[in-house]
């Protein structure tokens, strides 16, 4: 009810907004509200476009979304609003959610005759990277031009102009391949992550994304005043390749990233392209021709002798992947985010389990190893216990978890949880320095405690050998 009041509350206080909003505005039908600073309320509204009235769309949304029920008050909320119930309020707890809801509300809106793929999620990772991290990408920065792409009026063509040698296909990457060699790059420390856009469109859509801030100066005599932004603005039109639906052409592409330089104006990079045709899997890249700064790069010595720093200019390197969904799929991939995870064995499974325990020294020998990146590209290492070893004695035990090496902190690494949470839920390694993942390979020492009337304390030692690029079999026990 907390959360609920305190949404009203802000709706209340954010009325006065809406009213600023000109008829236009209101027929362009989803509407998310900014306070004065510029940052979003939380919650949506939807003026209804082809059912009836807000009830049959709330239905709609409920039964692809919720299972059929209503969202409950602590979650969220999804009903009419104003008198001739054509408009829709929504809000949820789960940013997550809430951003799909964004994009499904609207799709649900309509007579239902969606093609075999209607969704295309674009990812957009912009990056500050130097001339060096260039050159260890596999690019010569003064080949490095952006411009045109080569068949606009074909959807087979992948390279861009510019110059002879152009952008070309040599920095095109897979995804996941790209994930590695940037996590890579990133501890070597040429190269920093400036933004990572991420959204999800139905088909024939249009891709919009502005995060600016205004920065006023003072005009010259005679001049008007100048107000150029800081900040990141994307806008293009989606469309899947009605034959090959791995093709998705984006149509003006224009990319504007602006930022303050420590002199005090903005130095900033627009980057357009008339049609901007992606595969999905591949990852496309696109480099400015401008400088947007300078980096301090350090570099290693043989054994440590003759390390050396150097500054060198930068560039904005901006890789955009698209991964596109049926209707169906993209539905389950909702379901599955607002389903609660699992937690416990049900009744009827602590029913079944066995009465004969294993010792809990083969409990930690059998563990099962979980290496994989997160969005961002880093590595995620973690492990859980197997639930084949799960007895009536021990699935409620107590038990502490330290991890050490690596210069990890051990603090952050000591948890006492149970065996059966540690069943369910993957136990992550925290804070593991970028730069470890530069070694050939790490090892972390696993210390199991148990309390009760049955005490028990075991180690056992883990290896990692980070790899550049699939890093799912490189995690095993020692």
């Amino acid at each position: 009810m907390r959360k609920l009041s305190v949404f009203i509350f802000a709706l209340i206080c954010s009325l006065p907004l809406w009213s600023q909003l000109n008829a236009n505005e209101i027929e362009s039908a989803l509407i998310c509200p900014k306070d004065d600073q510029g940052s979003d309320l939380g919650y949506c509204q939807y003026t209804v476009q082809n059912l009836n009235r807000a009830q049959a769309l709330i239905s709609k949304v409920n039964q692809a979304l919720f299972n059929g029920r209503p969202i409950s008050s602590s979650d969220g909320i999804l009903q009419p609003f104003g008198e001739n119930e054509q408009q829709l309020l929504f809000w949820h707890n789960n940013p997550a959610i809430l951003d799909k809801m964004k994009t499904i509300i609207p799709l649900l809106d309509t007579l239902e005759n969606f093609t075999t793929y209607s969704i295309v999620e674009v990812r957009t990772d912009i990056y500050e990277v130097s001339e060096s991290g260039l050159s260890s990408l596999g690019a010569e920065i003064s080949n490095l031009k952006f411009g045109s792409l080569f068949g606009s009026d074909d959807d087979n063509g992948y390279g861009v102009t510019g110059n002879n040698n152009g952008l070309g296909v040599d920095l095109k990457i897979g995804t996941l391949e790209l994930q590695g060699l940037i996590s890579a790059e990133k501890s070597k420390g040429t190269l920093n992550r400036k933004g990572t856009i991420i959204r999800t469109v139905p088909n024939l859509s249009n891709l919009n994304y502005k995060d600016t801030t205004p920065i006023y100066f003072a005009p010259g005599a005679g001049t008007n005043v100048l107000q150029p932004e800081t900040g990141i603005k994307l806008n293009g039109k989606v469309s899947i390749n009605q034959y090959n639906n791995s093709l998705v052409n984006i149509k003006d592409y224009s990319l504007y990233y602006g930022t303050l330089t420590d002199g005090g104006f903005v130095n900033s990079v627009e980057i357009p392209f008339s049609n901007l045709i992606l595969e999905e899997g591949v990852s496309f890249p696109i480099v400015s021709s401008k400088t947007i700064g300078t980096m301090k790069v350090k570099k290693r010595g043989l054994f440590g002798f003759g390390n050396s720093e150097s500054i060198e200019d930068s560039k904005l390197l901006v890789y955009t992947s698209v991964k596109i969904y049926s209707f169906d799929e993209y539905i389950n991939s909702i379901r599955a985010l607002a389903q609660e995870p699992k937690l416990s064995f049900t009744k009827e499974e602590k029913e079944n389990l066995d009465t004969n325990c294993v010792n809990d020294l083969d409990v930690l020998n059998d563990l099962k190893l979980i290496a994989k990146r997160d969005q961002l590209g880093d590595p995620v290492l973690s492990f859980m216990f197997d639930k084949d070893y799960a007895c009536k004695d021990n699935f409620k035990r107590r038990v502490k978890i330290t991890i050490t090496g690596e210069d990890i902190n051990k603090q952050m690494n000591t948890t006492v949880t149970t065996f059966e949470r540690l069943m369910h839920i993957p136990l992550r390694i925290k804070e593991i320095a970028p730069r470890s993942f530069t070694q050939p390979s790490l090892t972390f020492k696993v210390k199991l405690e148990t309390y009760g009337r049955l005490r028990s304390k075991v180690t056992l030692y883990l290896e990692f050998a980070p790899s550049v690029y699939d890093i799912e079999d490189m995690f095993w026990i020692k």
